[in-house]
């Protein structure tokens, strides 16, 4: 007998039908049912080409600003979401990414998830980024990675009450796109005291400054 091609799947006779049914029973399944499909001979993407135009969503995420406050929302992300792949947050098949508002006086809790994320920092002045209590402050066009698994909150202090005015502060939102495999997106409730990671000073600042 001729091998059959890659990706055939042989013919369903009942005696093997009854056989699958068995193997599920135990958790198991065969894999010449699905060869083809989890290992296709060629790339099968199901994401499709897009392009997400900054000038109209940014007017949509300032909205959002106005709708809900970060602490309702956790995370204020508008997710950018590939037509091809719908209701699964994905901008493409390996990858998710999504466009944050922090604004003046707000802080996005601690948390932390089993991903990497790759933040951009499009706009804005005085917010900051705190990876296990290390602070620090972005400006437009930083690239800023955050690792798997650590604890980090993000704050723009500029409209605190209260707070002296820092060079550094400035009334302003922070806008950030974060990259991450969908696979490894595991994130556990934030650290138990549920608050910033930091003081207003990172510790990086209190080393150059000696104390």
């Amino acid at each position: 007998m001729a091998p059959a091609l890659y990706g055939h799947r042989p013919e369903l006779t009942p005696e093997r039908r009854a056989f699958y049914e068995r193997l599920q029973s135990f958790g198991a399944a065969p894999l010449w049912e699905v060869m083809g499909t989890i290992i296709p001979p060629e790339p099968r993407p199901q994401a499709q080409p897009v392009l997400w135009k900054y000038d109209q969503l940014r007017p949509l995420l300032i909205e959002a600003g106005r709708l809900l406050t970060a602490q309702e929302a956790e995370r204020r992300v508008l997710i950018l979401e590939n037509p091809g792949l719908p209701g699964r947050s994905q901008a493409t098949g390996s990858l998710y990414a999504g466009l944050q508002l922090i604004l003046p006086g707000e802080t996005a809790r601690t948390h932390r998830h089993a991903a990497s994320a790759l933040r951009f920092v499009l706009e804005g002045t005085g917010a900051y980024t705190s990876v296990d209590g290390e602070r620090a402050t972005m400006h437009p066009g930083d690239f800023i990675v955050t690792p798997s698994w650590r604890y980090h909150d993000h704050g723009n202090p500029g409209g605190e009450r209260g707070r002296r005015s820092r060079r550094h502060c400035r009334h302003r939102p922070r806008l950030t796109p974060t990259w991450r495999l969908p696979p490894t997106a595991i994130a556990p409730s934030s650290r138990p005291n549920g608050g910033p990671s930091t003081s207003a000073c990172s510790r990086s600042a209190r080393r150059r400054s000696g104390r």
